[in-house]
């Protein structure tokens, strides 16, 4: 990045909330994409990828916000969300192994 903060300061916060958020939105779109790979469609694999995409988007969000001083309660909002996000993506990929088990493919399991 061409600025240098200061580890303290709140835009090397938000920058590095923000390319975290990038980040594992791009991992969610990832997983999606595996589920095309994979020609699993509809299931919970791909729920897990989009309920992780959302998380890093509200995260990124979130980061955005920060740049506010009165944006304290949004801010909250976010991550509170993208904390709910990041859960239900997690019992979204066990319910895909469990899935795999079902359909005795085992690829996920691996």
């Amino acid at each position: 990045h061409p600025h240098t903060y200061p580890p303290s300061s709140n835009a090397y916060t938000n920058i590095q909330n923000n390319n975290t958020g990038k980040a594992l939105a791009r991992s969610g779109e990832l997983l999606i994409d595996l589920t095309t790979s994979l020609d699993l469609y509809g299931g919970s694999l791909s729920a897990a990828g989009a309920s992780i995409r959302n998380s890093g988007d509200c995260l990124a969000q979130a980061a955005a916000s920060c740049r506010f001083k009165t944006a304290a309660e949004l801010v909250i909002d976010e991550l509170r969300e993208g904390a709910d996000c990041l859960k239900e993506g997690g019992d979204k990929l066990e319910g895909a192994v469990k899935e795999s088990e079902v359909d005795e493919d085992y690829k996920l399991k691996k």
